[in-house]
């Protein structure tokens, strides 16, 4: 795909973007997935809280995490944004163990250390293999 076509379709201008990013027109379920998981691949974390995995994605455009939010509740993942004055900047997480296990399970990363690094946090909360 040219890049030009890569940027009508995606919407995602060269250069410095964090404040002006648009949310794609994507027309299928298929394509805001594949959208998401490049984003979260190049943006995203896998991390742990209180012992439970979590996943984050950090941005300065709270319409694009808006916009996340409903792609991944349209597939059963519930996410929350907050706004962190301090970093002036606002977070995607997922954090209740259901709705990171429905992430592993829908949604491969395509950053192998991200994706390795959810399977053995979610792991220990799976049923063991039969």
């Amino acid at each position: 795909m040219a890049l030009e076509n890569f940027d009508k379709k995606y919407r995602i201008p060269p250069g410095k973007k964090s404040t002006i990013v648009e949310p794609p027109n994507l027309a299928t379920n298929e394509e805001k997935i594949d959208f998401f998981r490049g984003w979260f691949a190049g943006d995203g974390s896998v991390t742990v809280d209180r012992k439970r995995p979590r996943l984050e994605l950090w941005s300065k455009s709270r319409k694009l995490l808006k916009w996340f939010r409903e792609v991944l509740e349209q597939n059963g993942i519930e996410s929350r944004i907050f706004y962190h004055k301090r970093k002036d900047q606002y977070l995607l997480s997922i954090g209740r163990i259901g709705d990171v296990i429905n992430f592993y399970e829908k949604i491969v990363i395509p950053h192998p250390e991200k994706q390795e690094k959810l399977k053995f946090l979610v792991s220990r909360f799976l049923p063991p293999a039969i």
